[in-house]
């Protein structure tokens, strides 16, 4: 009977140890500061839409669902909680709509001390209408237990949204297969890919996204976010109506 017991006993363990170990992920349960914000507690565009896993849907469009920042401001930023601490090896911030404003990242130990791992010093907005920016780095010695994002939304015209922060101490990607981008490059970073604003006889003060160049590479085709001559959330830029069509000479 006490082999049998023992036996019990070790099998638990041993279920316990690998259902820990298979708990690579965590999603943010906690914010505990934001520079501003546009609502409160459950409502639509709060700080609390970040917590839990991704959920704004459907990507490239504005959504209740994740948090939007009140001011357009050099130094907006969300720093948040996880219920349990990792060893991490990787962040990601997914960015629902009007991706490419995050400037840092930031990974809170147990300790209260703040350790960089990602820094944008071109902020902008790219031609994806969404992102799951995904940092991957080497293991620290100590353990991650919050997250601070910072962004610089002056540099991206519009609403900017993030809906999720994560931790994991794989490298793995974390979201699920309809909330992935741009792939990382090489160094674990999805890459920024800032457009050059071409002058005001081509690009306006709105974003500007998706530029296609036509087969004889004269003309530039690309869709405009957020202007309020747009029928619908964007529109395709073409010759003619309020659009703008940029031809080489």
């Amino acid at each position: 009977m006490r082999f049998y017991k023992s036996f019990f006993t070790l099998a638990v363990v041993l279920a316990v140890s690998l259902q820990a170990q298979a708990q690579h992920a965590v999603w943010a349960n906690k914010v505990v500061e934001v520079s501003s914000q546009k609502a409160e507690g459950k409502e639509a565009f709060s700080p609390d839409k970040v917590l839990g896993e991704p959920n704004a849907k459907p990507l490239g469009q504005v959504s209740n669902d994740a948090w939007i920042p009140k001011k357009e401001g050099k130094e907006e930023f969300v720093e948040v909680r996880f219920s349990k601490s990792l060893i991490a090896r990787q962040v990601t911030v997914v960015e629902n709509f009007n991706p490419g404003s995050v400037t840092k990242i930031e990974l809170i130990d147990t300790r209260g001390g703040k350790h960089q791992v990602y820094e944008n010093k071109n902020p902008g907005p790219i031609p994806e209408l969404f992102r799951s920016l995904q940092v991957t780095f080497e293991p620290g010695t100590y353990r991650t237990i919050g997250v601070r994002v910072t962004m610089n939304t002056l540099k991206v015209n519009g609403v900017n949204q993030i809906d999720a922060i994560g931790i994991a101490d794989v490298a793995a990607t974390m979201v699920k297969e309809e909330f992935k981008s741009a792939a990382a490059d090489e160094n674990g970073v999805s890459a920024d890919s800032s457009m050059v604003n071409l002058g005001p006889t081509v690009n306006s003060k709105y974003v500007d996204t998706h530029p296609v160049i036509s087969p004889d590479g004269k003309t530039l085709f690309f869709a405009r976010q957020e202007s309020p001559q747009n029928v619908g959330a964007k529109m395709m830029c073409r010759t003619c109506g309020t659009a703008i069509c940029a031809t080489r000479p």
